[in-house]
């Protein structure tokens, strides 16, 4: 239609944080989230979970523990870790130029 833009399907915009908090990505986040990866080390992976700005690497965290811990099917648990591994590289390579606000893929 006339007028409207033609948004690619996956884009990443910056919003504001919640409750007036002013979001920094920590970029050092990625870093750490896959040598805890790398290193099997599921405690400090957990903390990383609770502490990061970024929802989404805290959603891929999440979901990685619980099928590593959970399922019976080995499947899943490696889906879930290369979603984890896939999200940690996209992300530390996107929006290095923004400083303030979350990632939110569109």
């Amino acid at each position: 239609m006339p007028g409207e833009k033609n948004n690619p399907p996956h884009k990443i915009i910056m919003t504001p944080q919640k409750e007036g908090r002013v979001a920094k990505l920590n970029y050092a986040d990625y870093d750490k989230a896959l040598y805890y990866t790398h290193r099997s080390q599921w405690d400090n992976l957990l903390i990383l979970m609770v502490r990061t700005e970024d929802d989404l690497l805290s959603k891929r965290i999440e979901h990685f523990l619980h099928a590593y811990n959970f399922e019976r099917d080995d499947a899943i648990v490696e889906k879930r870790l290369y979603d984890l591994l896939q999200y940690i590289d996209h992300a530390s390579f996107s929006g290095h130029e923004h400083e303030n606000g979350v990632l939110v893929f569109t």
